[in-house]
Parts: C-alpha cells; structure tokens; sequence
C-alpha cells in the first residue's frame, strides 16, 4: 500500500513540474512541442546540419536553439569540454546518433555558443 501511495505522490510531483513549466515557461521552452517531437515519427527540421540527424534538429528547435548557429566544425576544445560534462561514452553516443535529452543540451550547450 504505501508502494502505491509513494507512485501516485510522485506522479503528482511530475505531473506539478509539468504544468508549472507549461503555464510560466521559465525558460522559454515550448513543452508542447518538445512533446511532440519526442513522440512523433516524422520529425522536421528547418536546416540540415551536417553533425545532427533530423531527429536531434528538431529537438534543438523545439527547445529554442538556432540550429544555423551550432558550429559546423567542432574543435578539440569543444568535444574536450563536453566530455567533461557528459562523459566521454555519453559524447560518442550523441556523436554515433543517439539523441541527447534536454537537461544535456543545457548542460553542454556553454561548450558550443
């Protein structure tokens, strides 16, 4: 029983953070259409970047990062600096394909801009 009542406090708790972040939007994030492009199919992007696949396109577009703007080149100090955030597997995952989640984009996004 308590099991029960501890899932339901924090799917409470999530459910809170996503209305909160729905109705004052702190940072500007489109959460509707964050959604919409993790569970759509077909993703869309307005660029082609030559490091990103469409999927990872659009997820940086929908969270309000100019895909034009993210270097075409990415230096050693660059790469070096994200592997000390994420992790030098996480970087080659992310590298290989793999679709960095949003708390990521902002942690790494100070080694790109």
């Amino acid at each position: 029983m308590n099991i029960i009542r501890d899932l339901l406090a924090i799917i409470g708790f999530f459910a809170l953070i996503i209305v909160f972040l729905i109705i004052v939007n702190p940072f500007e994030i489109d959460i509707v259409k964050v959604v919409t492009i993790l569970f759509s199919e077909e993703q869309t992007s307005t660029y082609d970047h030559p490091y990103l696949n469409t999927e990872q396109e659009a997820l940086l577009e929908s969270v309000g990062i100019d895909t034009t703007k993210i270097p075409t080149t990415i230096t050693s100090e660059q790469q070096e600096c994200a592997i000390s955030i994420l992790g030098e597997e996480r970087v080659d995952e992310i590298i290989n394909g793999s679709l960095p989640s949003i708390i990521e984009i902002f942690q790494a996004k100070g080694c790109f801009f």
